[in-house]
């Protein structure tokens, strides 16, 4: 994936109520359909604004057009301007979710209200000129405005910055006089996050292109109705959603331009990730909060709108209409510690289709869904089964095992998911749309596990071609000692010599990208992640689910040994290797749906690099290992019978 992920500071803040209007009220913005070219932007020039800062109302406030920056944007001039009124008195100024106001100058549109200055005269920002905005739709099919020529310079100095921090310090390094301008920040909205799942989405949206983005704690969107309700006008806002259901991750803006069917805002790019599909909503603003560092708002998406599909460096575009595709989850987590009994927990949103966004979404998800279906965080045991559906699929990837953490389980146990999720989104092969996630949790704070102390093998000397019944003597935490037995089959065709079988746990977890491996009680190096993770083997996409699906278990006993090197055995002796190696025994119970899947494990064939192996599933997380010599001697040939002579006589 192209960004590590997660990490924050949460501050809740707590909304009563949503607002469930869905079309803007109070005065549209005057316009004459007419744009506003660049070339006659002069100082002096005044027009006015729209936007809405409480509600859905659109309310008015006055423009002062200072000059003209040419090139300075990332697609072309920027307007230097001063607002003022009733308004600007109210927020303090040019608020982040501004992004996208539209300006007009005697009923024409000028631009969008796009950048502002942090720590610094809230007042004063930055258009992005209209015609800039609406090469955007060309990306749509609409015809190309025309360019605009570049203007004078402007009548003041100033820098740029991508965030309010580097501005802080550039302002220290400036000469006097000289002003840092910076994008408005996009507010994004998380809904039905707790604290940690908070402190994760910060963190993972302060490392998105695109941005800066202010993350702000707020309700759940409500029920959502079929599209087509919602209308925009030009200063309406609206939402970009991510995520919707019992999380809800939403960015908020304002529309600059509409024809009724399609619309352009912010003014600036989200994510600036080109075309997409995005879903965009009508949206409600519950405040609009002052700040010395920049003012802000604080707003919900109300109804679904239509589809977001371009997002670009002067602004992003969309069609009000039918929706995009969506990721259903649905999560069943049971807390068997709780003291009403083992009654399941249901969970449910959807993530936007995006292979670049969507394992991140998916995992903060679940992860959010783990902590309040237990309702805490520390340590335990968790027994994990997830279905990931998929169109291009023949059959549900299924995927069971159980993790034990000594700090973070819920952390834990969403490794496996984020890779799976993963391996399809970023798989090389073809392309696989998701449709569905489906993950079960039954979690305790027990630790499950048990330690090997020790192997006793009923023989220490076998032929090619048998196998040796292992005893394994496990300790289990703060309990009695159990024995399993395994039964390791040595292929036909293994070299003679001796070898070392270790009897081990099985082992697959491995610290998800998006919870930081500081949350892990095992990995606390400091060090960064790496970015993404790394795919299976595997020749072809099938190849590459199977080994996922079909990998190690940490409830697994694994024996193994690297065969002695020997000659290849004769092609005819390879066939008796598809005998299953794994023993199934008494085991760790699993879903009903998850027997149907192919528990075994063949042998290895002599000669490829891989050890053979046997497995037996068990209730506990394993832990340690423990060795003993094998020797491998070649079967004993039976005698055939002596022939006759000719002729002879028996006595």
């Amino acid at each position: 994936m192209p960004f590590t992920r997660l990490k924050a500071h949460a501050l809740w803040l707590l909304v009563a109520a949503l607002l469930g209007l869905t079309a803007p009220a109070g005065a549209a913005p005057i316009w004459n359909g007419q744009l506003f070219p660049v070339e006659e932007v002069a100082p002096g020039l005044r027009g006015t604004g729209y936007t809405v800062i409480g509600g859905t109302d659109i309310e008015a406030f006055d423009v002062l057009f200072l000059g003209v920056l040419p090139g300075a944007g990332p697609a072309g001039d920027l307007l230097l301007v001063e607002t003022s009124g009733p308004l600007i008195e109210q927020t303090g100024g040019i608020a982040s979710g501004m992004s996208g106001s539209p300006v007009f100058v005697d009923g024409r549109l000028v631009g969008a209200i796009a950048y502002g200055f942090g720590y610094a005269d809230h007042r004063i920002g930055l258009v992005t000129p209209i015609g800039d905005m609406l090469r955007v739709l060309e990306r749509m099919g609409a015809e190309d405005a025309a360019a605009q020529a570049p203007s004078p310079a402007g009548p003041r100095q100033v820098a740029f910055a991508p965030d309010e921090a580097t501005a802080a310090q550039l302002l220290a390094q400036l000469p006097p006089g000289t002003e840092v301008l910076v994008p408005l920040a996009t507010p994004l909205m998380a809904g039905g996050f707790g604290p940690r799942a908070l402190h994760l989405v910060e963190g993972w949206a302060k490392r998105l292109p695109g941005g800066p983005f202010l993350t702000v704690p707020t309700g759940t969107a409500p029920a959502s109705v079929q599209p087509g309700t919602v209308s925009f006008q030009p200063g309406s806002a609206f939402g970009v959603q991510l995520l919707g259901g019992d999380v809800s991750l939403s960015a908020l803006g304002t529309v600059t331009w509409t024809d009724g069917d399609r619309f352009l805002g912010l003014g600036h790019p989200f994510l600036n990730g080109g075309a997409v599909h995005w879903v965009t909503s009508g949206a409600a603003i519950l405040r609009t909060v002052s700040s010395a560092q920049m003012p802000f708002k604080v707003g919900v998406v109300t109804d679904p709108a239509g589809t977001l599909t371009q997002d670009r460096a002067a602004g992003v575009a969309g069609r009000l209409g039918p929706l995009p595709e969506r990721v259903q989850v649905a999560v069943r987590v049971t807390d068997l510690d709780h003291p009403q009994g083992e009654t399941p927990q249901r969970f449910s949103f959807w993530a936007v289709d995006d292979p670049w966004l969507l394992p991140d979404l998916v995992t903060v998800g679940v992860l959010q869904a783990l902590d309040q279906g237990i309702d805490r965080i520390g340590p335990g045991t968790a027994r994990v089964l997830f279905r990931l559906e998929a169109e291009s699929l023949p059959q549900t990837l299924v995927r069971d095992n159980m993790v034990y953490s000594e700090s973070d389980v819920s952390a834990l146990a969403v490794g496996e998911l984020l890779e799976g999720v993963e391996l399809l989104a970023a798989n090389p092969f073809r392309e696989v749309p998701l449709r569905r996630v489906e993950v079960e949790a039954r979690i305790t704070r027990q630790p499950q596990v048990a330690q090997i102390v020790e192997v006793r093998p009923a023989a220490t000397r076998v032929a090619a071609g048998d196998s040796v019944l292992i005893e394994v003597e496990l300790q289990t935490y703060r309990g009695p000692r159990e024995t399993r037995a395994i039964r390791l089959t040595i292929p036909p065709g293994t070299p003679a010599g001796r070898v070392a079988v270790t009897v081990r746990g099985g082992y697959s977890t491995s610290p998800s990208a998006v919870v930081h491996a500081e949350l892990f009680a095992e990995e606390k190096t400091g060090e960064p992640v790496e970015e993404g993770l790394p795919l299976p083997e595997g020749g072809s996409l099938e190849e590459q689910l199977e080994t996922f699906r079909t990998r190690e278990r940490n409830y697994e006993l694994v024996a193994e040994f690297y065969p002695p090197f020997g000659p290849l055995p004769p092609a005819e002796s390879q066939a008796g290797a598809e005998n299953p190696a794994r023993t199934e025994g008494e085991g760790a119970p699993m879903a009903e749906e998850d027997r149907d899947q192919p528990r075994s494990h063949q042998p290895s064939l002599p000669g490829n690099g891989k050890p053979v192996q046997a497995r037996l599933a068990t209730d506990w997380v394993i832990r340690g290992s423990d060795q003993f010599e094998l020797e491998i001697v070649e079967p004993v040939q039976e005698e055939e019978p002596a022939a006759e002579a000719p002729g002879s006589t028996p006595f």
